[in-house]
Formats: structure tokens, sequence, C-alpha cells
């Protein structure tokens, strides 16, 4: 995958090896600002998707989805 979706899912990668490696070092407190930025990269390849012309936009939602009540109770809400 390329374009700014692939540079997303880059992004995440990284970022959830390194809250994995936080976690296995016992810094959870650093992992708040990589969760976020992966709940935000997540959010913009979906209203990507969504905009996309063609297949893109007909695709079924994903079947599982991010209960936005639970991650904004932890993390800081996303920018709008």
């Amino acid at each position: 995958i390329g374009g700014v979706t692939g540079h997303l899912l880059e992004q995440n990668a990284r970022a959830f090896e390194q809250i994995t490696t936080n976690l296995a070092a016992y810094r959870i407190l650093e992992n708040i600002n990589l969760f976020c930025r992966a709940r935000d990269n997540i959010f913009a390849i979906l209203n990507d998707m969504k905009d996309m012309p063609g297949i893109m936009s007909q695709m079924p939602p994903l079947p599982v989805m991010i209960n936005e009540n639970l991650a904004d109770s932890i993390l800081p809400t996303p920018p709008q």
C-alpha cells in the first residue's frame, strides 16, 4: 500500500512496536501519545477511504470498531 494510507500504516506499525517495547520496560505513560497517534491515523485512513472514488468507497465497514467512548476516557480527545 502506498501513498498517504501506506505512510499512516507504517507510522502505526512503528508506534505499536514502540508500545510493545515500552510495555516490556514498564514505561506505560510513554504510550499515551503513541496510542493517540495510532488512533488519529486510523481515523484519517477511514475518512480517506470514505472519500475515495470507486471500489474503496463501496467497501463494507470493518468488522471491528474503535470504542470511541473508552478511547476518549483514557486518551486525550482527537483534534477535530
